[in-house]
């Protein structure tokens, strides 16, 4: 009667691990993270927030509204308002501070 409980309680936590692995918003998340992180260390944020800097600056609060455009975008492709906060935190926050 152990072994067949310990079978069952075996098959479950399969069961649930790959549920869990193929949940959309567990598997979206930390790719987002991810992408940002590289965009961060590979530079495309600093030249791309350099760049929205230089066309905005006659507009007062011109780079936080470009951000705010471009977390509409990005959450609009992915469908994820968490990977979307999450990445543009990541990038955006240290590029916004360092302007």
């Amino acid at each position: 009667m152990g072994n067949q409980g310990n079978s069952a309680a075996l098959s479950q936590v399969a069961t649930v691990t790959y549920r869990q692995a193929t949940f959309y918003e567990t598997t979206v998340l930390p790719l987002f993270i991810f992408h940002g992180i590289l965009a961060s260390y590979g530079g495309i944020s600093e030249r791309a927030f350099s760049a929205i800097n230089k066309m905005d600056r006659a507009i007062q609060g011109g780079l936080a509204m470009a951000c705010t455009g471009a977390s509409a975008a990005f959450g609009a492709v992915c469908g994820s308002n968490i990977a979307t906060a999450a990445t543009l935190l990541s990038v955006a926050l240290p590029e916004m501070r360092r302007f």
